[in-house]
């Protein structure tokens, strides 16, 4: 697992006191029987999440995002697609449906949050059929 800082400063809070969202940009990629991963930005905007992301059902091969505090105590959590993996849904000339899966070596992740001046630190699981989670990516804010 690699991680790297970011290629760019933090941005500056967007406004005093208000709700911000937060952006990150993490670029992922297999790495042998592992991942790497390296943030490329990192952007807080003032607003507030148009809906709640939280407590999401999670499925298979789904990622979830913690976002950590300094003691690696979990301050809130988001669901992802996995962006190594892209599925396509098309029809044939019979006018069946068809679903083609295209794995990838490498993709960016966006990842939106409701900012917590706690972050410290992210880490993403891969869900497994079982539900049980599977540490694939840490890094630092």
């Amino acid at each position: 697992m690699t991680t790297t800082a970011p290629t760019e400063p933090a941005a500056a809070p967007a406004a005093e006191g208000g709700p911000e969202i937060l952006f990150l940009q993490v670029k992922v990629w297999k790495k042998g029987t592992g991942y790497g991963a390296e943030l490329q930005s990192k952007k807080q905007v003032a607003g507030l999440l148009n809906r709640d992301i939280r407590g999401v059902q999670l499925n298979e091969g789904e990622w979830l995002v913690s976002f950590l505090d300094k003691n690696n105590k979990v301050i809130d959590e988001v669901a992802v697609l996995n962006p190594l993996e892209e599925h396509y849904e098309s029809t044939d000339d019979q006018g069946k449906l068809l679903t083609v899966e295209v794995k990838k070596e490498e993709a960016d992740c966006f990842i939106r949050v409701q900012y917590d001046s706690r972050f410290s630190s992210l880490q993403i699981e891969q869900i497994a059929a079982s539900k049980q989670r599977t540490k694939i990516i840490s890094l630092k804010l």
